[in-house]
This record gives C-alpha cells, structure tokens and sequence, in this order.
C-alpha cells in the first residue's frame, strides 16, 4: 500500500516540472487539484502553490484562462485528482505535498534532502 503511494506521489511531483506552456487542459486540472489540495494540507505553502498554480496560465488572457477551466477536459482533470488525493493518509498527503515545495520551503520546515 505505502509503495503505490510513493509512487502516486512520484508521480505527482515530477509531472509540474514537466509542464509546457502547451499544456492540455485536463493535465491543467489536474495540476491545479494538486496545488489546491496540497494548500490545504499545508497552509505554509500556499502561497508558493498559489504562484505554481499561475504559472499553468502564464501569457494566457483572461478570456483564454476562463474558457479552460470551463472546459469539460479541465473539470474531468480536476476532479479526477480532487476525488483521489483526500483517500490519502494525512502523513503521505503532507509528505507528498512537501515533496512539491521548492528547496527554501524545505528548508525553513527542518525537512532537509539527504544527500
């Protein structure tokens, strides 16, 4: 059970950095569950989230921005994930969200990478 979790969470963090600009809006949705879920499981981070989850819509106009989150491949994407990630134990979900928090966040919570 804890290996499938690290992997999910494997995952879910290396797909962010894999993001193009050419993002398809389901994946968006997706990336956007993420960020909202991992807001909630660690409010520390939200505003580094936050950050993260606009960098899905850079050099998009608003109009472009409302018509995918309208979308019905955004909405499924966002779901998907927003009806999986709560499944997750409280220990794994702030682990995984942790995993996603750029190196300074890391730092500042005493949860250093070993080498």
């Amino acid at each position: 059970m804890k290996v499938r979790h690290v992997i999910c969470w494997s995952a879910l963090v290396a797909l962010p950095h894999f993001a193009l600009a050419a993002t398809p809006p389901g994946e968006m949705g997706a990336f956007q569950a993420i960020y909202d879920f991992c807001a909630k499981v660690d409010p520390q981070q939200r505003k580094d989230l936050g950050i993260r989850a606009d960098a899905l819509f850079r050099d998009l106009t608003k109009p472009q921005i409302a018509s995918i989150r309208q979308s019905t491949e955004y909405q499924r994407g966002y779901k998907l994930l927003s009806s999986v990630l709560p499944k997750l134990t409280s220990e794994d979900a702030l682990s995984g969200c942790v995993a996603l928090a750029p190196p300074a966040s890391v730092k500042k919570l005493g949860m250093q990478k070993r080498p």
